[in-house]
């Protein structure tokens, strides 16, 4: 907990005071000891409260027996007696993960264990943790991933490497390509695009040559590489443009609109979707159908509570999901409905009205 003007400190299940509250930030109790922070200076707390060397300049809570702390700017781990187990020399350290924390030591990084005896050598550039038995590594400005035994599964040649994996796979960067690695760390998808993105529900994005398109998992195009923009899907649909047209796509890569309008939303959590063409807007489905004609002057860009507002002629209106006038075209600005009620100019005045187009209340400004 922390706070700018009140002081923490700890009570038992029966209200006791165990620990004053004199601290400016307290943690909750992990193996025993709570990590305190007193007029910038931290340390631990028992529960008998005996405080416990508060001298440190950062501290985290204990885990496994060991805290890692920072002393004149250099980190090292303790142990429960307050003793070194790791020397509080490094410029940085990580979390224990899988038995090894990588270390840096005048900008080279390695790993020790819990031993405080170096495993990997320092010799990388950056380093990360270890998920899943690998750690990826940088060396002369490229990426490669190692084992705990600091074996090289790949080549250190990658620009861009990632621990995560999505479907079965994750993106590698190299030259300016991009392809995809399975947990085997082959090269499954060539590093040939020039542009990519994690995979998600057995597909991805790529680009190549400024075009867009997907591809599955085992690299076949799903949907062709001839977009100019593809947005994310959304309720199984994805807007996308080819020579400044818009229309959407299904994951299938299937068109279920002409590339016909000059603008278009997207669809998020909603069935109906505003679009633009010749100046004129209106709304279509999913299906691609025209429910609401393009006849409109403008619009707000989706319906709330069954209505949407529209201008026609100057004036502006609301109508419903099938395209009937609900609230007659006599308004100098429309808004959304919120609660019941939205926010309308008419005749210089605004205020909110109903549904069924009656005032409610002035605009208080």
């Amino acid at each position: 907990m922390k706070g700018n003007k009140y002081k923490y400190g700890f009570i038992d299940k029966t209200g006791r005071e165990i620990v004053s509250p004199k601290y400016d930030e307290v943690w909750k109790f992990c193996e025993g000891l709570a990590c305190v922070n007193l007029s910038g200076k931290y340390g631990y707390v028992d529960l008998s409260g005996k405080e416990l060397s508060l001298k440190y300049e950062e501290a985290n809570s204990f885990s496994d027996g060991i805290a890692r702390v920072k002393l004149n700017g250099k980190w090292g781990y303790i142990d429960k007696n307050m003793d070194q187990v790791v020397p509080i020399i490094y410029n940085s350290l990580g979390d224990f993960s899988e038995k090894l924390a990588y270390v840096d030591l005048y900008g080279k990084y390695g790993y020790l264990n819990k031993s405080n005896q170096v495993v990997i050598p320092l010799k990388y550039d950056q380093a990360s943790s270890f998920n899943d038995g690998k750690a990826h590594i940088k060396l002369n400005g490229k990426w490669g991933y190692i084992t705990h035994a600091g074996k090289e599964i790949t080549p250190i040649k990658y620009d861009y490497t990632s621990l995560e994996f999505f479907d079965g796979l994750s993106l590698v960067k190299s030259n300016g390509k991009c392809g995809y690695i399975d947990k085997t760390f082959s090269e499954i998808i060539s590093l040939k695009y020039d542009k990519g993105r994690h995979f998600y529900r057995g597909i991805a994005e790529v680009e190549l040559n400024g075009k867009t398109g997907y591809i599955d998992v085992k690299g076949g195009e799903i949907i062709p590489l001839k977009y100019d923009y593809i947005d994310e899907f959304r309720n199984g649909l994805a807007k996308v443009t080819l020579n400044k047209k818009f229309g959407f796509i299904d994951r299938t890569g299937r068109e279920v609109t002409l590339l016909k309008y000059d603008n278009a939303e997207s669809f998020l959590d909603i069935d109906l979707v505003r679009v633009e063409l010749n100046g004129k807007y209106g709304f279509i489905n999913k299906n691609g159908d025209e429910i609401i004609p393009l006849k409109y002057d403008s619009s707000t860009y989706r319906f709330e509570e069954g209505l949407v507002s529209v201008k026609l002629n100057g004036k502006w209106g609301f109508i419903n999901e099938i395209g009937q006038v609900i609230v007659p075209f006599i308004y100098d600005s429309g808004g959304t409905f919120y609660r019941s009620s939205a926010l309308v100019t008419l005749n210089g005045k605004d205020g909110y009205i109903d549904k069924h187009g009656n005032w409610i209340k002035d605009y208080q400004r």
